[in-house]
């Protein structure tokens, strides 16, 4: 099982996390930091689910030279899977809630960023 630090914010500018980014992945159980909870993170848990096989979901948009040009190139759409959550658990969620989601689920919530221009 592996957790995902999900960025719950929008911050201006192309180099700033969005809401939705994946901005970290740990192991099942990893002991996240006080700065690390909401806001401005949430944290969604994925049973059964190897690191390697959502990593792609934290890599930036890279341009040829490879600099990076944004944050991620994928997002979640997070008011989606937190409405989902919502109507699962019955009440509103909470700072400390994790969302817990099958790697299915959450692929149907994750969408390639359009790619900025400069």
């Amino acid at each position: 099982m592996c957790e995902l630090l999900v960025f719950t914010r929008d911050d201006p500018g192309p180099m700033r996390y969005k809401r939705g980014d994946v901005v970290d992945i740990m192991p099942d159980g990893h002991q996240w930091g006080r700065l690390e909870q909401l806001p401005p993170f949430r944290i969604i848990q994925l049973p059964g689910v190897a690191i390697d096989d959502v990593r792609h979901l934290a890599e930036p948009t890279l341009e040829a030279a490879g600099e990076i040009r944004q944050r991620r190139l994928w997002r979640l759409d997070l008011d989606s899977i937190e409405s989902v959550e919502q109507l699962r658990i019955g009440r509103a969620l909470q700072d400390q809630d994790r969302i817990p989601m099958t790697r299915l689920a959450l692929l149907g919530f994750a969408s390639r960023r359009s790619v900025i221009r400069r």
